[in-house]
């Protein structure tokens, strides 16, 4: 079982989520005719998209390290390249 976690991360989690819940309903009000003008449609999938990783957990894939993209660049042939 999982311990309900209350520390100041998960405050301001639950705060950016309300914030990011109002913004929603804003856009969900907006009418047909201006919701293009507004770009409502991108903007509430991001929102979306964003509410969901934080009340799911998002965990980012780890970005390539820097200096095997570099000696890959430099035409080092230690790394395997993909064809």
């Amino acid at each position: 079982m999982r311990v309900p976690s209350a520390g100041p991360k998960t405050s301001e989690r639950k705060a950016r989520i309300r914030r990011l819940s109002k913004l929603l309903a804003e856009l969900e009000r907006l009418p047909l005719h201006r919701r293009e003008a507004e770009c409502a449609d991108v903007r509430e999938a991001s929102i979306r998209n964003l509410i969901d990783e934080l009340e799911n957990g998002y965990h980012p894939i780890d970005p390539p390290d820097p200096l095997s993209e570099l000696l890959r660049r430099d035409g080092d042939d230690t790394f395997p390249r993909g064809n």
